[in-house]
């Protein structure tokens, strides 16, 4: 395969390639480099900065014990370091990583799923669960994110209850996520919505499912009852 087709590639599945890897790839078939490529970007491998003293303060606050306010400004504090050296983190694994194709969807991913928070448990498993799902299955991935606690804070998944149903992220799935303006209904995000009521996650960020605040009833979406 031509140089300059190999470089082509991996601008557009990376950030580039070394002249060493150029020259060594350059004696190899397009097949033989596409094989490649998807085979070492096959595994799943977590990004990971140590968050345990925060999550030490998760556990205590979860044992009954009210955090005084101290307590949680030394959080956000360690949060906003945590932010910053997992951003370096990740910009190194961009630039060395061989898994070059699961990291560029990773970073794909992140400008589609578009969220935010300030906490760096939450933020740290949102990025993993990019991670996780960039190569897979986009149904698995979308109900993935949908329990992210990142995604149920930022789009008030948290507070949509049967009594009074949020639409922020039903109308985000199907608006931004998946099927793009134009090809759903008000009434489907009102019935969308209300499937995902009873959403939730605890101080971890692990995904809770709150039964009582659940709409059971049977909705109708695109057409469909159940």
């Amino acid at each position: 395969m031509k140089a300059k087709h190999i470089q082509h590639v991996y601008r557009r599945i990376g950030f580039g390639i070394l002249p060493s890897q150029l020259n060594k790839l350059s004696k190899e078939s397009k097949k033989k480099i596409v094989e490649h490529i998807f085979k070492t970007s096959q595994s799943f491998k977590a990004l990971k900065v140590d968050t345990s003293e925060i999550t030490d303060v998760f556990v205590t606050s979860m044992n009954g014990k009210k955090l005084e306010p101290e307590v949680r400004q030394k959080i956000q504090k360690i949060s906003r370091q945590k932010q910053i050296e997992l951003n370096i983190a990740w910009i190194d694994r961009l630039a060395t990583s061989e898994q070059v194709l699961r990291e560029k969807m990773t970073l794909f991913w992140a400008n589609h799923f578009v969220c935010e928070d300030n906490n760096i448990v939450y933020i740290q498993k949102f990025n993993n669960t990019l991670r996780k799902h960039a190569l897979g299955n986009f149904r698995e991935f979308v109900n993935a994110i949908s329990k992210e606690a990142a995604m149920t804070k930022y789009l008030n998944t948290k507070q949509n209850k049967k009594q009074k149903p949020n639409e922020n992220f039903a109308r985000e799935l199907m608006e931004l996520f998946t099927l793009g303006e134009g090809h759903y209904t008000e009434n489907d995000i009102k019935e969308s919505a209300k499937a995902f009521t009873g959403y939730s996650h605890n101080l971890n960020g692990d995904f809770v499912f709150r039964k009582r605040q659940h709409d059971a009833n049977n909705k109708t979406f695109f057409w469909q009852n159940g």
